[in-house]
């Protein structure tokens, strides 16, 4: 499905209703460049996954890549 957007005088562009309603996208979109081509994705935070476990779900996994960090650098020479 190809549809025109508009790009403000801010840099604010809008995703039509009809695309934002079939991919789900709800506050936010994952946008980079490839190949000199804009591309933007749905993105869901971690919060918005998990509902209200959102937070904790973030806590663990930043624990978890605090243990690895140091597992790693506790087998350095």
């Amino acid at each position: 499905m190809n549809k025109l957007g508009r790009v403000s005088s801010k840099g604010q562009v809008v995703i039509p209703a009809e695309l934002r309603e079939k991919l789900k996208i709800t506050r936010t979109v994952l946008i980079r460049e490839e190949g000199g081509k804009i591309i933007m994705e749905p993105w869901v935070s971690m919060e918005e996954a998990f509902g209200s476990g959102g937070k904790e779900m973030i806590d663990a996994a930043m624990e978890i890549s605090r243990d690895r960090r140091r597992e790693v650098e506790s087998e350095r020479p």
